[in-house]
């Protein structure tokens, strides 16, 4: 009998701990959702039902998984940015330029389009009907779906802490101390790093309340005969956490709050077996062997014909066996040490000894099963926020970055064969391997634990600083300066005048002794 007592309450116990979680993220890269779907797989083996709502499948099969696909309405357009990536580069100092907002305004109207027909399918209402324990998201959309299911928010943020995110749980951005999204450099400590840094934080502002409040917004009230608060308020309402794609060796330190996680790595998975022809290749090369790929959302058929013969007749020259990542069939000019495939396991090609030095685009989820693997980078970035990354892993000499703009077949041998041969460089990426997997968990397992935490606890609101509620000018002590520079301005006043009435009282009794004197004489 105690033995069924004990069972009954341990059954009990673990009902009461299974959540109901919904991931929601409409928009983004390819590369976004592998991010979720480890942290889905955990969360159900840690018996919580989970409903997964996106533009790609996780393809995992359990009894406490709904998943409902949506269209890729970012990958429509991605072809058309990979083109504009590909002639522009991305030389400059940072991604937020004017140019290039200016190239792309006109696809917001579509977008929001596309947004709005999203929340308007009839399986994505039928979802919302539902209740959830938490929503977890990397979109600002979500602030519908929080409201319209009375739900917290969890943010997973892809590129790791980015003002947008955290500002709304409390930990304010200052352009002076910390490097906005896309800013190049580590510490904005010159007059013009601050200035480009206080620019692009403007910027990222002003896009995102045009854009939620000027354009979606009305779109949702129209549309969906939406009558809640802004999303931009809603996500200030409900934010809870968030889960932060970085760590110490990607990324800067910055001073967070606890509500800011780093979970970098968590998309990592354990090693599994090749498929037989990649074995093969692999295997059967000792002398190394060269991966290029430019991530899951960027077409490499969209580079001039310039640009690819400058990768041929690098392939041609480097004379190792290369691994190309390339969208479209094999053609007739490619070197027969040329491996051509439209899709790669790339985490598990890392792993291999033989894979000795890989070309990337400097995606932040490529950088760091890189540096899992060891394996050194030659990057050549195009957009977003990939030029920072490279610098970053520049500046601790874990590879070499390339400018697309003025690439030659030359430059990059070069680099490869530095790369390949370079001892400083090898011992770097070692180190930083062996720190970056130095953690008391699994990056996943700590972002499930977190999860978890906000659930069972109610929301982490405790967490968010009184100083939320303080005006702008009160945080920067702006009064405090005003009055002290009042008091001196007083003080110095009174001074003047005192010194000007004694100044006065010593000029009128030289004047009277002067008097006495004269008629004395």
């Amino acid at each position: 009998m105690k033995h069924i007592l004990a069972l009954l309450l341990l059954v009990n116990i673990s009902c009461g701990y299974s959540y109901n979680i919904l991931f929601f993220h409409d928009i983004g890269t390819k590369s976004h959702l592998h991010l979720y779907y480890p942290l889905v797989e955990v969360l159900l083996e840690r018996g919580h039902e989970v409903t997964g709502v996106y533009y790609g499948s996780a393809k995992i099969q359990h009894e406490n998984y709904t998943e409902l696909q949506i269209p890729d309405n970012l990958g429509k357009l991605m072809k058309n940015l990979s083109s504009l990536y590909m002639e522009e580069g991305n030389s400059k100092s940072n991604i937020i330029s004017i140019s290039r907002l200016a190239s792309t305004w006109h696809l917001l109207p579509k977008y929001v389009e596309d947004v709005i027909s999203t929340f308007e399918r009839e399986d994505v209402k039928k979802i919302l009907q539902k209740q959830f324990d938490i929503v977890i998201s990397s979109s600002n959309n979500v602030g519908y779906v929080a409201h319209v299911t009375d739900s917290k928010i969890i943010f997973i943020s892809p590129p790791g802490p980015i003002s947008m995110f955290t500002s709304p749980i409390g930990n304010r951005f200052y352009p002076s101390l910390s490097p906005a999204l896309g800013s190049t450099f580590t510490d904005p400590s010159s007059m013009s790093q601050r200035f480009n840094n206080w620019f692009a934080s403007v910027m990222i502002d002003v896009w995102t309340i045009f854009h939620n409040e000027f354009q979606l917004y009305p779109g949702l009230v129209d549309t969906l005969n939406y009558n809640g608060p802004t999303l931009l308020k809603v996500i200030s309402e409900r934010s809870q956490l968030v889960l932060s794609n970085s760590h110490s060796i990607t990324h800067e330190p910055q001073p967070f709050l606890e509500n800011v996680v780093h979970v970098g790595g968590l998309h990592i998975k354990q090693t599994k077996p090749l498929p037989q022809d990649l074995q093969i290749f692999m295997d059967s090369s000792p002398q190394g062997v060269l991966l290029v790929s430019f991530g899951s959302s960027i077409t490499p058929s969209s580079m001039s014909e310039e640009k690819r013969k400058v990768f041929l007749e690098v392939f041609e020259k480097i004379n190792i066996p290369v691994i190309w990542k390339w969208d479209t069939g094999v053609t007739a000019d490619v070197p027969k040490n040329v491996l051509i495939k439209d899709w790669l396991p790339q985490q598990d090609l890392l792993a291999h000894p033989n894979l000795k030095v890989f070309v990337t685009h400097g995606g932040l989820l490529s950088i760091m099963e890189a540096i899992y693997h060891e394996t050194v980078l030659v990057g050549i970035p195009l957009g977003n926020d990939q030029r920072p990354n490279l610098v970053r892993l520049e500046s601790k000499n874990l590879g070499i970055m390339l400018d697309w703009d003025n690439l030659s077949a030359q430059e990059m041998i070069l680099a490869i064969q530095k790369a390949m041969t370079d001892v400083e460089m090898a011992k770097s990426m070692k180190e930083m391997s062996r720190l970056f997997k130095d953690t008391p968990a699994r990056p996943v397992e700590k972002a499930a634990w977190w999860i978890e935490f906000v659930i069972r606890n109610g929301g982490a609101d405790y967490f968010k600083p009184n100083s939320m509620n303080l005006p702008w000018y009160k945080v920067l002590n702006l009064d405090i300066l005003v009055l002290v520079l009042l008091c001196i301005l007083v003080s110095v006043y009174i001074s003047y005048k005192i010194f000007k009435s004694c100044l006065r009282c010593c000029c009128s009794k030289g004047n009277i002794v002067y008097n006495y004197q004269y008629y004395y004489y």
